[in-house]
């Protein structure tokens, strides 16, 4: 039987206002991110966009993860913020996130989540700490492997703890809980000499406006992908030639209306994606313009879309780009769609949900002779990291970019890993 059909939002379109600023990107603005051989991001990315980024020493943003849709009452506990604590940054994870394991991606297992009082901790893994310093940090969270975490953990204070250790920029804990009962806890910690790692885009702070309601069409295909998830229906979606394409039946008349609009209103979602004071509405655009038709174009500016202030701006855009991405890498062009520099930082910052997103960009651009030198050389520790995790979610992009990179079938095991010689 059918579902029925969602009934389609018209498309309709506002005058525009008078004396809104020219926010129009420049082929010099973004021409750097289509270059491979970008130097390291202080340099290559010296644009208009990242010049106060650079120069005005901004503060570490905040940079707690998306949420598993299976811990929807939680957040990560962040350093000296109440977790708790309601902001448009920390919305509820969208098809466009890797929320599930790339569940909704590959389509791998869509049932709805078991709603369980407690989870079994499986394992914590630790970034960016000194060898041994995982075994301090879970005794400073309270954590050990096999106790029962209620869903909504926020780590009840550990995070200030763990601050109090050492000299530390940040220190971020995300737990993510599974179906099956099961509950893994990343520790992400900073140090203070690595404050660089921490930097970002300045948040925008324009009302940047669209002559269409495409942004609130936007709401209610998220709205209706979270109905059918919740529902236990599969709402997968495969990569099409450079886009996300969703097979259901309340979700195709979407897809078609995006296809068909977002290309004439392609600059304007730009403006509103990088530039628009609200994440929300940053992160619907970077969502809509991974349906546009011209890749290259759309591609360069969610490239700048990377390195929003905004956790869930970042990652919208990390899965509108990897489409793109892949479809550019299949055509055998040994030319870089993208900047990897970017993609790069994005991994290096102290979230899954960020390593998550970059490293998935990785396992295609790595397929590209000109840039595994590039991607090796800068993203090895971190991938060795990211297969040495117990948490499932970390292993299978890493190991894609090492094995795409290098042409070795090592699969999941660090140690063989650890014998390769990166130049």
């Amino acid at each position: 039987m059918k579902t029925a059909k969602t009934p389609m939002m018209a498309l309709t379109h506002t005058p525009r206002r008078s004396g809104r600023p020219d926010l129009s990107l420049t082929a010099a603005t973004l021409a750097c991110l289509s270059m491979a051989a970008c130097q390291p991001l202080h340099e290559g990315l010296r644009g208009g966009l990242l010049e106060p980024w650079l120069s005005a020493g901004a503060s570490a943003p905040d940079l707690n993860p998306l949420q598993s849709v299976f811990e929807p009452d939680g957040e990560g506990d962040l350093s000296e913020r109440d977790a708790r604590d309601t902001d448009p940054d920390e919305a509820p994870a969208g098809p466009w996130s890797d929320h599930t394991g790339r569940a909704a991606e590959e389509g791998a297992n869509h049932d709805a989540p078991p709603r369980r009082a407690e989870y079994v901790l499986m394992g914590v893994d630790c970034f960016g700490a000194e060898e041994g310093a995982c075994d301090l940090f879970s005794r400073l969270a309270g954590l050990d492997e096999g106790q029962r975490l209620k869903l909504g953990w926020t780590g009840d204070g550990a995070a200030g703890r763990i601050q109090q250790s050492g000299a530390f920029a940040l220190v971020n804990l995300s737990p993510v809980f599974y179906p099956d009962g099961s509950a893994y806890v990343t520790i992400d910690v900073v140090p203070s000499l690595q404050r660089e790692r921490l930097k970002l885009r300045p948040a925008p702070d324009l009302d940047v406006t669209i002559n269409s309601n495409l942004l609130e069409i936007h709401d209610k295909f998220n709205a209706a992908w979270m109905s059918l998830f919740a529902q236990g229906v599969d709402v997968s979606s495969t990569s099409r030639a450079g886009y996300w394409h969703y097979s259901h039946d309340t979700l195709v008349p979407f897809v078609k209306l995006f296809r068909a609009e977002v290309p004439g209103q392609r600059q304007e979602l730009i403006q509103v994606m990088l530039y628009d004071a609200h994440p929300e509405r940053r992160q619907a655009a970077a969502s809509l313009l991974g349906f546009d038709r011209e890749d290259a174009l759309s591609a360069e500016a969610l490239t700048w879309a990377l390195l929003d202030p905004a956790p869930v701006v970042r990652s919208a855009a990390a899965r509108a780009l990897l489409p793109k991405v892949r479809h550019a890498v299949g055509r055998h062009d040994d030319t870089p769609p993208i900047s990897a520099v970017p993609v790069i930082h994005m991994l290096s910052l102290p979230s899954t949900s960020d390593r998550s997103g970059a490293s998935a960009l990785l396992a295609e651009l790595a397929l590209l002779p000109s840039l595994r030198g590039q991607i090796l050389s800068a993203t090895f520790p971190i991938l060795l990291q990211m297969i040495e995790a117990t948490a499932p979610g970390s292993r299978g992009s890493a190991v894609e970019v090492l094995q795409a990179a290098t042409g070795l079938s090592y699969g999941a095991e660090p140690e063989r890993w650890k014998q390769v010689k990166i130049q």
